[in-house]
């Protein structure tokens, strides 16, 4: 039986710390493998047969599925199935006429299952969808919006995807786009989980070392774009995919906070991600100045760009990824109080009260936080730097006096 919970979105920025967007989702009980970058993997995983059925994707394809604006868990993906989905992409029965992206998917072989997600502005829309035995999500846009503007950002979401190949970043499959019909569609995998943001309150109960593996995790695949000149822009809870596959987590449950949580990442809905070439990344010149100021406002998300980012106005993408890697991590540690109806608690970062009410962070933990959240962008390190600095679980939190340190 699946439960779903809405939760609000909350917005704020505390002297340089912005808690992090969550919304709730719906859930299976049925468990949902995937691969750990920094975690033992579960020998579930290794049942699945999606890596052989799409071949081209064998190595850097995790085993379970996913969808960009995500919002329940699935259920798991299905091995057993023969079929290779580029071998539908242009075939359609002869008899058939079709009008939009749903028709081709449609004679295709796939069914629909409902709707899944729905982005903030209600432009985009995610439905879960099937093929033979196989999940996936379908992400297009809302019926009744204007096609241009919008339909170009998936073409690009989906030119992004197609560049990128890592096991935390979602995988395109497939864009069903023709200027006959009405309305574009990316078919990409349905990733098992919750979005970040309910998770990163204490009292969801995800352990130390799930809040740590997910960290390490985000970094990682924050790392494998800047490397590629790809910027995320919109990185927050709400774009973040979490499968905890132990301990078994139900809201209301309490299991051990110092125990091993195995949890796998996803980053998902890259719409605003931005490929930038080596002249925009060294800085625009002087006269250019405008031109780039107006990028970050149309592709980033302003809840989480950092301090001075307009002042400067040169260079900023990936810093400012590293900014909201940051505001995630303080999250993932700090968290903050659900439900309250005082607004300071509500936007206070807080460490857990029971039953680790004396924990708190390290120097090293400190001072990693603090760089990541600098103002001054000079001062961040890169994902890079971030990724090999990034404090071992045992070296980041301590037993002590109750403090957060930023």
């Amino acid at each position: 039986m699946e439960q779903q919970r809405q939760l609000s979105v909350e917005k704020t920025v505390l002297q340089g710390l912005a808690a992090c967007h969550g919304r709730s989702v719906r859930r299976s009980r049925s468990p949902s493998p995937s691969h750990s970058e920094a975690s033992p993997v579960s020998s579930k995983s290794s049942e699945l047969g999606l890596s052989r059925q799409l071949s081209e994707f064998s190595k850097d394809t995790v085993h379970s599925t996913g969808s960009s604006l995500l919002s329940r868990r699935s259920a798991n993906f299905r091995s057993g199935s023969d079929f290779k989905l580029e071998g539908y992409s242009s075939i359609f029965p002869g008899s058939v006429s079709i009008k939009d992206y749903r028709q081709a998917l449609l004679a295709k072989g796939f069914t629909f299952n409902g709707l899944i997600g729905r982005s903030s502005n209600h432009s985009f829309v995610v439905h879960s969808a099937t093929l033979g035995n196989d999940l996936f999500a379908v992400k297009s846009t809302a019926e009744g919006r204007t096609e241009g503007i919008l339909a170009a950002s998936l073409r690009k979401e989906y030119s992004t995807l197609m560049a990128v190949r890592h096991k935390h970043i979602v995988v395109a499959f497939q864009l069903q786009d023709d200027e006959k019909w009405i309305g574009c569609a990316i078919v990409m995998e349905l990733c098992p989980g919750l979005c970040l943001g309910p998770l990163m309150p204490w009292d969801s109960q995800m352990a130390i070392s799930g809040r740590h593996a997910v960290l390490h995790q985000i970094l990682s695949a924050v790392v494998y774009l800047h490397d590629r000149g790809i910027a995320r822009c919109d990185l927050h809870g709400q774009n973040v995919m979490v499968d905890l596959q132990e301990p078994v987590h139900v809201f209301g449950l309490s299991p051990d906070l110092l125990s091993e949580c195995l949890v796998n990442v996803k980053l998902i809905d890259f719409g605003s991600a931005s490929s930038l070439s080596n002249d925009a990344k060294s800085g625009f010149g002087e006269q250019n100045i405008n031109a780039w100021l107006n990028v970050l406002r149309d592709n980033f998300n302003e809840s989480i760009l950092p301090p001075l980012t307009m002042a400067h106005g040169v260079g900023f993408s990936q810093p400012c990824d590293v900014f909201a890697v940051g505001l995630l991590a303080a999250g993932l540690l700090a968290g903050k109080p659900r439900r309250t109806k005082d607004v300071y608690f509500r936007n206070v970062l807080q460490l857990p009260h029971i039953p680790l009410n004396d924990l708190s962070l390290t120097a090293n933990g400190a001072s990693f936080f603090s760089r990541l959240l600098s103002a001054d962008p000079i001062q961040r390190p890169s994902a890079r730097q971030a990724y090999d600095s990034l404090p071992e679980g045992s070296n980041w939190l301590q037993l002590g006096q109750m403090k957060l340190s930023l």
